[in-house]
């Protein structure tokens, strides 16, 4: 053996002592830091729709949306192509009880909604204007509530609504698209 050798190695299994101690004491802080578990029965609901969608509106319209589980399925994202009009997004996530969505309007409004009420069996949600950005004023948005209705698993439909008196609201039937070779 070298001189100094046996201090080097010595030191180098301190060392390593000294990493595995750390990375053990980071694995257990990210356990400590782990999210409180979902107890919304409400965005467990929507996390059904993940998928992809087929739509028709009451204007005659076609739309596509996908439905998508991110951020370790504490968020779902709503991507919305319809004939026409430039893509949109809604993001829904649950806060407590109830689930919040934003929806990237392609008008330039965000408007945030909650969850106010539900049906028995889960089988409608309730989404109402709380807030948003880039408006003058809460009528100055768009979209103003939405109703989600699960119709089966594989068929749904939303309703949309301004904040406008006498609008007519916007009524989505959508069937889920099957993958291929299904």
């Amino acid at each position: 053996m070298l001189p100094g050798m046996g201090e080097r190695l010595l030191g180098s299994v301190e060392t390593l002592g000294q990493l595995v101690a750390t990375f053990s004491l980071l694995g257990c802080l990210c356990l400590l830091a782990a999210p409180p578990p979902m107890n919304s029965p409400e965005f467990a609901k929507l996390l059904t729709l993940a998928g992809d969608w087929r739509g028709e509106s009451n204007s005659g319209m076609k739309i596509r949306v996908t439905f998508r589980a991110i951020s370790g399925g504490t968020t779902l994202l709503e991507t919305i192509v319809p004939d026409r009009v430039p893509e949109m997004l809604s993001v829904y996530h649950p806060s407590g009880e109830h689930v919040m969505m934003t929806h990237y309007c392609c008008t330039n409004s965000q408007p945030r909604m909650c969850t106010r009420q539900t049906t028995p069996g889960l089988k409608e949600l309730n989404f109402k204007f709380l807030d948003g950005t880039n408006m003058a004023n809460a009528t100055d948005v768009p979209m103003h509530e939405l109703t989600v209705r699960f119709r089966d698993p594989d068929h749904f439909q939303q309703e949309w609504r301004s904040a406008v008196p006498g609008d007519k609201p916007m009524l989505i039937e959508y069937t889920r698209l099957k993958p291929a070779g299904r």
